[in-house]
């Protein structure tokens, strides 16, 4: 599970976006090329990729945001946070002609929890279910390289989908929205 940087009193509206794409410029696209030509930088980036995978080497990854997250609010700076997703099941996605992708579906009490507002003259009732969604990131899974993607959900809101499947169904929902949205892409399960 990766970690996500959320920035807190910034609304991420995904569906405005839905038509923006990230434009590297020509200066930014040479510079990664040099890079990519750079065996030792190749060296260093593959060195760097493997120790991501080392289970103790991300828990001293995680103190050391964790600490660097507690500095900035001792000295007054709210406006961040870091998530460690508690991973809960992984759902595989329908991608015609791309690699296989999954979602990620994870708990964090540092997401806000889902809330439900009834209409006062019917029983028709609204769902409010925050969730933060992380940039796809690759994976060997399986015996191929896959496509994932951490969507966090409060606790409570996982524990309701483990007790109906209408609700487990709906969180995915909730989750391939936004990841369609926030990627402009066409995912369904």
């Amino acid at each position: 599970v990766s970690v996500l940087y959320w920035k807190k009193m910034q609304t991420l509206d995904l569906h405005s976006r839905k038509n923006e794409k990230f434009q590297p410029t020509p200066e930014e696209l040479e510079a990664i090329k040099k890079k990519m030509d750079d065996p030792e930088f190749m060296k260093l980036w593959a060195e760097y990729a493997q120790e991501l995978q080392d289970p103790k080497y991300r828990e001293e990854e995680e103190a050391y945001l964790r600490q660097i997250e507690k500095e900035a609010q001792e000295g007054g700076d709210y406006t961040f946070e870091f998530i460690f997703p508690e991973p809960v099941f992984a759902v595989e996605l329908k991608s015609e002609g791309r690699k296989r992708t999954f979602l990620n579906l994870c708990r964090s009490e540092k997401v806000e929890q889902f809330s439900e507002s009834k209409a006062t003259n019917s029983n028709d009732a609204s769902w409010h279910v925050p969730v933060v969604v992380g940039k796809s990131r690759e994976e060997h899974f399986d015996n191929s390289d896959v496509e994932v993607f951490d969507c966090v959900f409060h606790p409570k809101t996982v524990e309701l989908a483990t007790l109906s499947d209408r609700f487990l169904c709906f969180l995915v929902e909730i989750a391939v929205e936004n990841v369609n949205g926030g990627d402009n892409r066409s995912f369904g399960f």
